[in-house]
């Protein structure tokens, strides 16, 4: 038993052609809707893509079919898609890409037209007869044709010139070339339809339209453009979609090519089969897509919440830099005055008050450091911090420093000494000023938490003399390896730091490492254990480097030694 299918017909190669793009055309549409169902934008692209597309078929469907009756029924409906297009597109280009609010009466105003003109597609004003020719169906237009011209001219023309205003005021680079290439393609396919379908047949001339349906390739390949080259749509969900949709067409197709019953019953098999498998494969990549968009949103909202984190750091930045510079005044008058009072000025201190002088000078001095690295904190994060390098002996600045720190150490029970003090020069590349606040902060980290014992500084040539190492040991608490590693952070101080009495804005050493790796160098935490004291330790280049402020890559160590530390003690 076979299947036979008697309808005569006139297929050719345009035909077949028109047919595709006809397809195409509604893949486009389908996939777009099947994106965000409930966005008029994407309804209003699949109406127009629809009405498209059944032009194209309708219009090909009036050539193939070798019925006159038939042949009439297609060619008045060829009628009704560019009637519905051309209203669908002017709503269309209210929408996209920003949706302009428009009135459900404005939008019937707008269709009325076409809806009218489609109800009158099977009456004389169309049109009446067809003659069947070796090329495809001839006919004659009616008023209707003329009705169609102007009409396309008007709404088309509308929805130009918004699309051009969206044009000239869009800022965004890609929602302008989106833009473009939909109305550049829309404007060729309804251009050239209207040539072929409507302008040569108005004077005599049908056969043109047997091509006219082809002219959707152009609004097929611009959208495309547009979906893959400027992020018009998904892609990923568009070919996925379309793939699926025509090998589920060509297995339906097979089945009325089907010679017999077997064939007929296998190849309804494979297309339900392929039915089915397709749409799994679009749900997963439609679930995959969304995903991905709920990703991309976090994603958005985190960077929204960044930018908002940079803003108020901006803030934050400022409020210290401005406090800073506020406190620095008065906090210098009250330095000099204690110095004086210190010094016997206003009469000799003796006993409590002399002791209670002492802690107020030295609670003065950690305000200020603590001042300057605040300053120091806020001018690195702006890149404001300059260094003014040289040559020059580092024993003098270091001599400086311990003097300096002896009166506060002295003061909490401490003893701060410059051990084995070289007696040659030890000429580094410096900044003296950042180093003196270098060795500063570490000898008060140092003397913060010790209670006992002694904070020793030493230098000495490493290196063969290419550079100099300085290291400031204390024996207080100490720390662990995980505090250790993370502690020149800016605001970090260690848990057993944090346990202690003393108080710290958790700069310090962050300035410290800023400040050595300006001049070149590096810091580290040599030895430390709790319960066991601290040592750190930094390197000075001895050789002028080309920018001051460039840091250096860590020193490798050797196999066996503990550190250059010790290696230089040996």
């Amino acid at each position: 038993m076979s299947i036979i299918f008697s309808i005569p017909t006139l297929v050719t190669l345009t035909s077949v052609i028109n047919f595709c793009v006809a397809a195409l055309t509604f893949l486009i549409g389908v996939a777009v809707l099947r994106q965000k169902q409930d966005s008029p934008v994407n309804q209003m692209f699949f109406f127009v893509a629809f009405n498209s597309g059944f032009w194209c078929f309708s219009s090909t469907m009036a050539d193939v079919v070798r019925e006159p009756s038939f042949a009439l029924y297609w060619a008045q409906m060829a009628l009704i898609g560019p009637f519905l297009l051309s209203a669908g597109f002017l709503v269309f280009s209210y929408f996209f890409p920003v949706k302009i609010r428009l009135p459900w009466w404005k939008i019937a105003i707008i269709f009325i037209p076409s809806i009218v003109a489609t109800l009158m597609v099977n009456t004389k004003y169309n049109i009446e007869t067809v003659t069947l020719r070796s090329w495809g169906t001839d006919y004659e237009p009616g008023p209707l044709f003329t009705a169609l011209f102007i009409h396309l001219l008007v709404y088309f023309g509308l929805a130009a010139r918004h699309f051009w205003r969206v044009y000239k005021t869009a800022e965004d680079k890609i929602v302008k070339n989106q833009v473009l290439f939909l109305s550049l393609g829309m404007a060729l396919f309804v251009g050239s339809g209207v040539l072929t379908n409507l302008v040569l047949p108005l004077f005599g001339y049908t056969q043109s339209s047997v091509i006219g349906p082809a002219s959707a390739l152009f609004f097929v390949v611009f959208t495309m453009y547009a979906v893959v080259r400027h992020g018009l749509l998904n892609i990923k969900v568009i070919a996925t979609e379309i793939f699926a949709g025509a090998f589920t067409f060509i297995n339906f197709i097979q089945i009325f090519r089907s010679q017999s019953t077997g064939d007929f019953y296998i190849n309804t098999l494979v297309f339900v089969v392929t039915s089915a498998a397709a749409t799994l494969l679009i749900r997963s990549v439609l679930d995959e897509v969304s995903r991905r968009e709920q990703l991309q949103l976090l994603t958005d909202q985190l960077e929204i919440a960044n930018a908002h984190l940079q803003e108020m750091d901006t803030i934050k930045s400022e409020f210290i830099s401005i406090a800073s510079h506020q406190l620095r005044t008065p906090i210098s008058i009250m330095k000099g005055y204690l110095s004086l009072m210190m010094e016997g000025a206003y009469g000799v201190p003796e006993g409590a008050l002399k002791e209670k002088i002492g802690h107020m000078f030295q609670m003065n001095e950690r305000l200020v450091l603590m001042v300057n690295n605040m300053l120091n904190v806020t001018r690195i994060e702006k890149n404001k911090i300059e260094f003014d390098c040289a040559d020059m002996d580092v024993v003098p600045v270091i001599a400086e420093a311990v003097g300096e720190m002896q009166l506060k150490a002295k003061q909490k029970g401490l003893k701060a000494v410059f051990a084995d003090p070289p007696k040659d020069p030890l000429t580094a590349y410096i900044d003296k000023e950042k180093l003196h606040e270098v060795l500063s902060n570490l000898m008060d980290n140092a003397a913060k938490y010790s209670e006992v014992g002694t904070i020793s500084v030493r230098a000495v040539p490493f290196r063969a003399g290419k550079e100099v190492l300085i290291t400031v040991t204390d024996e207080g608490v100490g720390m662990n390896k995980e505090d250790a590693e993370k502690l020149f952070q800016k605001f970090t101080r260690g848990i057993s730091h944090r346990a202690s009495a003393e108080q710290g804005t958790g700069l310090g050493l962050y300035v410290c490492k800023m400040f050595v790796e300006g001049m070149g160098g590096q810091i580290w935490i040599d030895k430390t254990a709790p319960g066991m004291g601290t040592t750190f330790a930094f390197l000075l280049a001895t050789i002028p480097l080309r920018q001051c402020a460039k840091p250096k890559k860590k020193p490798v160590l050797a196999a066996g030694n503990a550190s250059p530390v010790a290696s230089s003690k040996k």
